[in-house]
């Protein structure tokens, strides 16, 4: 019996991204199966969509910070457990993006981070990552 993946009921399927990125860095010649992946990054359509995504993603977190990246706000959410990609290779970090309107970007999984240095077996450290869950009004 298959088991829900909440995560992925919000984002899309992370795992088959993570694969495509990896298969397409690999026909460049590009191996990142020795390295740390630090974060996965979701474009939302629209504001509202953001927010939802947001509060769904808060609830299987630990925290998110909220910056300003461009002008625009941009979430970092650390979940409390870290999701499973690319055969183990652990992802806490969720960079949830809302959209920008004076480019067209693609929606829905658009990157991932590879931490170039650390082998896979070396967690990408999320202590140094801020704990509160600060947002910014948008006016």
């Amino acid at each position: 019996m298959a088991t829900s993946d909440p995560i992925a009921e919000i984002i899309g399927d992370y795992r088959a991204f993570a694969a495509m990125q990896r298969d397409r860095l690999s026909a460049r010649g590009i191996d990142i199966a020795p390295y740390a992946l630090s974060h996965l990054a979701v474009r939302v359509a629209d504001w509202d969509l953001y927010v939802h995504q947001r509060t769904l993603l808060e609830r299987h977190a630990r925290a998110n910070s909220e910056n300003l990246w461009n002008g625009r706000p941009i979430s970092l959410i650390v979940l409390a457990e870290p999701l499973d990609v690319l055969d183990g290779t652990p992802v806490s970090l969720i960079e949830l993006i809302p959209p920008v309107h004076q480019r067209v970007y693609r929606m829905g999984l658009e990157h991932l981070g590879v931490v170039v240095g650390l082998a896979s077996s070396s967690r990408v450290p999320t202590s140094s990552r801020s704990t509160s869950c600060s947002r910014t009004s948008r006016t």
